[in-house]
């Protein structure tokens, strides 16, 4: 060969390395169209708890049919990426009917109460990153959940700051606690459902009116008894607050999200409206993903009450994103839901 002779380029795009970009391709597609059906089957969580586990994952759903549909058009794949863009609509739809993708302006009138929900995970022994978001957000009002033994040793530190107690310590994942800066008028620990799961109610003044706080947690719906247990204790907690007449709320790691049959089931029957309507993304599990998380952590109030604040706050290297809501009595206690 002439020394000034360059050598043509090796052909690196052989049939072989055809195939595996168009099996990646094909991957992302499946990948989407099984998104797809999972959008579909979540709409019959009604009918099974095992549809219901669907139901919880439009962002997740929307994103990987974004990107399905993305790839379909790169290899002209129309009627497949019109399919695909279809079911990017309907999880968006999900999405902007909750206001998970807009944002209410934050509003406040009256009075205000700040209340922190925090599932500290039962194995979890950063008890010092509990308390440094507990001093970080000043609330009136903490719910504590998977409180333990050593968790309640561990908050002692808060008997200064928040006097006023009641403590189920538990060494599975059900104990529940409650601590206020703020006098309870009245505490009481209740059992409602079918498992028999302590939850915690209380009463504070709040500008001269009486408030009711309920904290819960339910079992998580990995099974068809358990999901029917959950169900049925949110459902008797908000049918206890019904018939209550002046304000009163639930907080808790409810163990499900908004977008849940049984969820939507229980605000229709409640009455009760869901702080987290109209105020964007706020995914609280699990912690460790993020923004890739879901909103499972919650905040359920009766009509009189706006919302001035409502966001996940700082890990506590556990498992949740603790939650914060500031919420404000209206001067009006027949005022409409929460903003």
């Amino acid at each position: 060969m002439d020394p000034l002779e360059i050598a043509p380029p090796v052909a690196t795009d052989t049939p072989a390395t055809r195939r595996v970009r168009l099996s990646f391709a094909g991957l992302i597609e499946a990948t989407a169209f099984a998104a797809l059906v999972a959008t579909f089957l979540g709409r019959l969580g009604q009918l099974d708890w095992r549809f219901e586990l669907a139901a919880h994952f439009p962002a997740q759903y929307a994103v990987c049919l974004a990107i399905g549909s993305a790839v379909a058009l790169a290899r002209r794949r129309w009627r497949s990426a019109a399919i695909l863009l279809i079911g990017v609509g309907v999880n968006l739809l999900v999405l902007w009917q909750h206001g998970a993708v807009r944002q209410v302006p934050d509003g406040a009138a009256g009075a205000g109460l700040r209340i922190l929900s925090l599932n500290v995970l039962s194995s979890n022994r950063h008890y010092d990153a509990a308390l440094r978001v507990i001093r970080e957000e000043h609330p009136d009002l903490i719910v504590v959940m998977e409180l333990t033994g050593a968790w309640a040793r561990g908050l002692e530190p808060l008997t200064g700051d928040y006097p006023h107690r009641v403590i189920v310590a538990r060494e599975d994942n059900f104990g529940i606690a409650c601590y206020s800066r703020r006098p309870l008028l009245r505490q009481e620990v209740i059992t409602v459902g079918p498992a028999g799961l302590p939850s915690i109610e209380v009463e504070v003044e709040l500008d001269g009116r009486r408030v009711d706080v309920i904290a819960t947690h339910p079992l998580p719906p990995v099974s068809g008894r358990r999901a029917a247990a959950r169900d049925g204790q949110l459902l008797a907690l908000g049918a206890r607050l019904r018939a209550r007449e002046h304000p009163a709320l639930i907080v808790g790691d409810l163990n499900t999200t908004p977008w849940a049959p049984g969820f939507q089931r229980l605000l229709a029957e409640s009455g009760l409206r869901d702080t987290l309507a109209g105020r964007g993304w706020q995914p609280t599990w699990p912690a460790p993903l993020g923004r890739a998380g879901i909103p499972i952590d919650h905040c359920l109030v009766t009509a009189g009450w706006t919302v001035s604040e409502r966001r996940p706050c700082r890990s506590i290297c556990g498992d949740h994103h603790p939650l914060l809501i500031e919420l404000h009595l209206a001067a009006d206690p027949g005022a409409g839901p929460a903003s």
